[in-house]
């Protein structure tokens, strides 16, 4: 197995600890630590927690919602690209649980310090053609009192609930982590039959 290198490392640690132990302010020593690596190497490869943060960020945006949209973008019927999407982001979440906090808590920064503009602004374009998208599917299975706007926010809701919450949920269920994540893992068909109003 090839090794990884420093500078990988630093990186799954700082998603890790940024995305998904929710420690969001974590500091250089901290990665460091978690890599394995002493803290000057970080610094080499690095230079601050501002470039290391920023770069770790658009990698798991890309991961997670760029690859979303790509997926639902595909030239594949409408249910399939549903079911697959609906597993990618479950899957994205398992990975970084705090991610959406994240990006919640910098959408309410000033403009000029949101750092995650550029995905609002991928995010709105791919939209605007995908609910047209989805109100042909509607039409076409005639499905009563639902939007194109409900079908697309239940999808998230439906996914996202289960981690923004995680401590509350895992705790009333009474379920260690490994449970837990078994638990969502199962959630898969079960969400996708719901988005798509379906009976089996």
């Amino acid at each position: 197995m090839k090794e990884e290198s420093p500078e990988n490392l630093i990186k799954q640690s700082a998603k890790r600890l940024f995305f998904a132990k929710g420690l969001l302010n974590a500091k250089m020593h901290e990665i460091a630590q978690d890599a394995g690596i002493n803290r000057a190497l970080l610094h080499y490869y690095f230079r601050n927690r501002d470039n290391l943060f920023q770069i770790v960020l658009k990698e798991a945006v890309d991961e997670t919602f760029i690859r979303m949209f790509s997926i639902l973008s595909e030239d594949i019927p409408f249910e399939k690209k549903i079911e697959s999407a609906i597993h990618h982001i479950i899957n994205c979440l398992a990975e970084y649980p705090f991610i959406e906090s994240f990006i919640i808590s910098e959408l309410n920064k000033e403009q000029d310090q949101n750092l995650t503009q550029p995905l609002i602004s991928e995010g709105k374009k791919f939209l605007k053609k995908f609910l047209k998208e989805i109100d042909n599917y509607i039409k076409a299975n005639k499905i009563p009192h639902i939007t194109p706007e409900d079908f697309i926010v239940n999808m998230m809701a439906l996914c996202a609930y289960p981690y923004s919450t995680m401590p509350i949920v895992q705790n009333l269920l009474g379920l260690t982590e490994k449970e837990y994540n078994i638990f969502c893992e199962k959630r898969k068909t079960m969400i996708t039959r719901l988005v798509l109003m379906k009976n089996k």
